[in-house]
């Protein structure tokens, strides 16, 4: 009757082996989690700090509405995802907001500034409000005199019934 077919050592051998592994599976869990619980506590400390310093800058400019605060945010947010995508590695952010900064007249409010670092040249498409038509001529005349600048060209003009006018200048860059 002892003959038969080998099954292998019995089970308690192979419990010591098994019983390391859950160990160090269970050691392993809690090393991640505890990165894990480290990055949540560095996010909402940097959370909490963007929200006071928007809470601490925001009333300050009392003669923006919220409507031109949020243009700003959305603006500036794309700016940031822009740098950060490394799209324009030809032209740096800086000095595309150096080039707009520059170009913009004392009575034109940018609203919008998105780039399409994909087109061949790259272009900029620039809105803005401006009071009179002068500004936005003014406006078109120092976007084409940079040397960053191949071509500008007026995409749309409207005029609001408080007498502004909403612009979209298209911008095409050398390389």
């Amino acid at each position: 009757m002892k003959s038969g077919i080998y099954l292998g050592p019995p089970i308690g051998s192979a419990r010591g082996p098994g019983r390391f592994l859950v160990l160090f599976g269970v050691i392993a869990t809690l090393f991640h989690f505890g990165i894990y619980v480290r990055q949540v506590r560095e996010l909402a400390a940097v959370r909490s700090d963007v929200e006071w310093r928007e809470a601490t800058v925001v009333p300050a400019v009392n003669a923006a509405s919220d409507s031109e605060l949020a243009q700003e945010r959305a603006v500036l947010a794309r700016l940031s995802a822009l740098s950060e995508s490394g799209a324009s590695t030809g032209i740096l952010t800086t000095e595309l907001l150096q080039l707009v900064a520059n170009a913009l007249p004392d009575d034109v409010a940018l609203v919008s500034l998105s780039i399409e670092p994909s087109t061949s040249p790259p272009s900029l498409l620039v809105e803005a409000v401006a009071r009179r038509e002068e500004d936005v001529t003014a406006l078109e005349r120092r976007m084409a005199a940079s040397n960053r600048v191949a071509a500008t060209r007026l995409l749309g003009e409207r005029s609001a019934a408080d007498g502004t006018l909403s612009i979209r200048l298209q911008v095409e860059l050398t390389r």
